[in-house]
């Protein structure tokens, strides 16, 4: 089993409280966006479970070379 989620997925965990100062940009919303695959025998890739909705604005296309994954 595999599965994939979206980038935002989750929020940010604070792991040091003496750099509370720091304002670093959270991209994280939440979202519960993610497609689940399993692999059969054969090794094809079979789709078990998805959910398509973001609970934020997706990126254009244009803009899509910004992001992490690209």
């Amino acid at each position: 089993m595999h599965q994939f989620c979206c980038w935002k997925a989750g929020f940010k965990q604070d792991k040091c409280q003496y750099h509370k100062d720091h304002t670093n940009v959270d991209v994280r919303t939440g979202c519960k966006a993610f497609v689940q695959f399993h692999i059969d025998e054969d090794g094809k890739w079979i789709v078990t479970r998805h959910d398509t909705e973001h609970n934020h604005a997706l990126h254009s296309p244009s803009k899509q070379h910004l992001l992490p994954s690209h």
